[in-house]
């Protein structure tokens, strides 16, 4: 069951929590268009006049909030905080000039906001919780998760032990539940005998915790978000959410390989430093697929037999995907028509690899099926 289990880890001895790499600056996407930009000005400015819509508008840290209710667990800045398309706010009741809105916003620590913004002809309304955890907590909560970790054994008594553990540090109690959703996530994923949990829970579980920890700007939040991403196959947010590191890596080659391009040679590098967290959270599955991932397809070739064996022992749908790709790119590197078509086809009918299906299809015409 992963490096937890496997006696593996005790070859990469981790470092502690001073040694994680720092998160790299967010980019701020349109939520309308994908366009990215390093500015939440720059992508209020460009919502404005490409996407212009008279409804008040709501942003934070450069995300546009909907209908949806939002969870801040870190402290705002009143410069976090835009509006459009308003002249009023009414924060929980009280009616105020607009312009208050983002010093008021960012004075509260614990609470549910609910915001109306009041413009001409129109108002929408929005529900922020704000539940700033402590850097202190949060460290808190990193060192209980750790202690479990170094035991190298995942199961549900370690995770109540980490829950035990973490159970002092009350304002980043959402950040060990999202650390929480991912591992019960695994053991429902790898079928452990300690599990309560169904096997298909465990997509429930990750999307749980992912949606709980983006909000944590992290390393380990951000690592089990990569890892999650990556198993989902989206392939740029994992990459953008563990950049350089071992999941993002592969996220990248995975993409690469769908662009069509081929793998740089500085793919399969890694930060040894930063290998350590990862180590700690990968399930065995994702961890082949990481190795297999970032290896040129010729290289691949001798771990056809491995790559073939654990598609066979019925994975998750989305690994079956990467599989077939890896498969796929082992017959274009070896010009076997027959292994190309055999899992090529395989992925016709997934939108998301559909056209680099019948791409690579395309190239193996005219070569000799052997």
């Amino acid at each position: 069951m992963g490096f937890w289990h496997t006696g593996y880890i005790e070859f990469h001895e981790t470092t502690g929590i001073e040694d994680w790499c720092r998160p790299v600056p967010p980019t701020h996407r349109c939520m309308h268009c994908g366009e990215e930009f390093d500015t939440a000005d720059d992508l209020r400015q460009h919502r404005f006049q490409a996407h212009p819509i008279k409804r008040p508008l709501l942003f934070i840290r450069g995300m546009e909030i909907g209908s949806t209710p939002v969870t801040i667990t870190r402290s705002l800045a009143p410069q976090d905080v835009g509006t459009g398309a308003c002249t009023s706010a009414i924060v929980n009741g009280v009616h105020m000039p607009v312009d208050h809105l983002a010093a008021t916003l960012a004075s509260i620590e614990q609470d549910t906001v609910r915001i109306v913004l009041e413009g001409e002809g129109a108002n929408a309304s929005f529900e922020i919780r704000i539940e700033i955890a402590s850097d202190d907590d949060m460290e808190g909560v990193e060192q209980a998760f750790f202690r479990v970790a170094h035991h190298r054994r995942l199961d549900v008594r370690a995770i109540e032990q980490f829950i035990d553990g973490a159970s002092p540090y009350k304002t980043a109690a959402a950040y060990c539940d999202g650390i929480c959703e991912y591992l019960y996530g695994v053991l429902a994923k790898e079928r452990s005998p300690t599990s309560s949990l169904r096997y298909e829970a465990y997509r429930e579980k990750f999307t749980r915790a992912l949606d709980k920890l983006r909000t944590f700007d992290r390393p380990l939040a951000n690592r089990v978000g990569g890892l999650v991403e990556f198993h989902f196959n989206h392939f740029p947010e994992a990459a953008s959410l563990s950049p350089g590191a071992r999941v993002g890596r592969a996220a990248n080659a995975f993409a690469t390989r769908l662009s069509g391009s081929s793998l740089p040679e500085s793919v399969g590098q890694f930060d040894g430093s930063d290998e350590q967290l990862e180590y700690l959270l990968t399930d065995w599955d994702t961890e082949q697929l990481i190795r297999w991932a970032v290896r040129d397809p010729s290289e691949l070739l001798c771990e056809q037999a491995e790559i073939e064996k654990m598609l066979r022992s019925d994975p998750a749908e989305y690994d079956q995907t990467k599989l077939h790709i890896l498969l796929a790119e082992i017959g274009l590197s070896s010009k076997n028509r027959v292994l190309v078509l055999t899992h090529a086809r395989e992925l016709r009918n997934s939108p998301s690899v559909s056209r680099w299906a019948d791409s690579v299809i395309e190239t193996s015409k005219g070569w000799g099926e052997h």
